[in-house]
């Protein structure tokens, strides 16, 4: 980690406390996902490290830092003409910016309306250019807030960040967006709640809600009955079922804990599987969407666990059906007992 783009930010949003100490690494040629629900603070936190915005504590240390914005664009311009306007902020000479104009409209595939007036280019076209125009201009931190194509921006912007050594942060709502990223930070009730690399987050997430935002989830209540290996794995009583559990900090005995279950990990059959721990349950619903199926089956215990996968791969099953339940105990994740959403 190179250092930070800002430290304990906090803002305070009339009387709410919208951001909590808020601090993000800086890695020069890297891609980071501001990740996180509506409503979290995202855009504001751009805007704070623009200047935009003064916030109620912390300090921001990044330099050179630009937030790309379609409302810079003139819309009476051409794609063209607007693209070479933000290189010749620059002072670069004829030739330079005519290469490097060619370069970009092939990046960000804007050959093929190079002579359309801005006003009439499409959304997507307008959004490709405006990040073209903002990448002209050299900036050392490059934001963008929730781009919509972002899938078909990452390899550009991968390519030129690594080039230029320009750090490139982007706001999203959607998990998804994770794959388009070296770096993630996820943020949950104004607090940075994990940052780490995509595939860390997902493998475990921090807590509870980033779990159940990240992922369709089960959640499922009980308490330690007893602890193996060193703190390894523990035994959850869940009203009569015990199940047993990874966990990553040693529980003690008697203390409430949540399971928390991808539904996308849950096996389902009408007889036992060869792995895992069956659990056997009762069919209460199934549905189907785009393709997928969801199944919801209660337990012996009460509780319901959720299931989804491909409709077309499995046979159907049907509500009272008699089923067997095991999951895969790496997405099977133990927190401290906390609210469920």
């Amino acid at each position: 980690m190179e250092g930070v783009i800002c430290e304990h930010i906090w803002h305070k949003y009339g009387e709410r406390m919208l951001l909590r100490d808020i601090t993000l690494p800086l890695q020069p040629g890297s891609i980071l996902c501001l990740l996180g629900g509506e409503g979290e603070g995202k855009t504001t936190l751009l805007r704070i490290l623009t200047g935009e915005i003064a916030p109620s504590g912390g300090t921001v240390h990044a330099d050179g830092v630009l937030l790309a914005q379609e409302e810079l664009l003139h819309a009476r311009l051409t794609a063209e003409e607007n693209l070479l306007r933000a290189l010749r902020v620059r002072g670069a000479d004829k030739i330079l910016t005519q290469d490097r104009y060619a370069r970009l409209a092939e990046l960000f595939s804007l050959e093929s309306c190079s002579h359309v007036p801005c006003k009439s280019l499409s959304h997507s076209q307008k959004e490709r250019l405006t990040i073209a125009c903002a990448v002209a201009r050299r900036p050392k931190l490059l934001l963008l807030d929730a781009p919509m194509c972002m899938d078909a921006l990452q390899e550009p912007l991968r390519l030129l960040a690594a080039e230029s050594g320009m750090t490139v942060l982007f706001t999203a709502n959607d998990p998804a967006a994770l794959r388009c990223a070296d770096l993630v930070a996820l943020l949950s009730d104004g607090r940075i709640a994990q940052c780490d690399a995509p595939e860390n987050v997902c493998a475990k997430p921090a807590t509870l809600l980033c779990a159940q935002f990240l992922f369709p989830c089960n959640t499922l209540r009980g308490t330690v009955t007893g602890v193996r290996k060193h703190g390894e794995k523990c035994i959850l009583d869940m009203g009569g079922l015990e199940m047993d559990c990874l966990c990553d900090a040693a529980p003690e005995v008697d203390d409430p804990m949540t399971l928390c279950i991808r539904c996308d990990r849950v096996h389902i059959a009408r007889s036992p599987l060869p792995f895992g721990q069956n659990v056997s349950a009762a069919v209460t619903s199934v549905s189907y969407s785009l393709g997928v199926e969801w199944i919801t089956a209660l337990l012996q215990n009460g509780q319901s666990v959720s299931a989804c996968r491909h409709a077309e791969k499995i046979s159907k099953l049907e509500t009272g059906d008699k089923v067997f339940l095991c999951w895969d105990p790496h997405a099977a994740w133990l927190y401290p007992d906390a609210p469920v959403i």
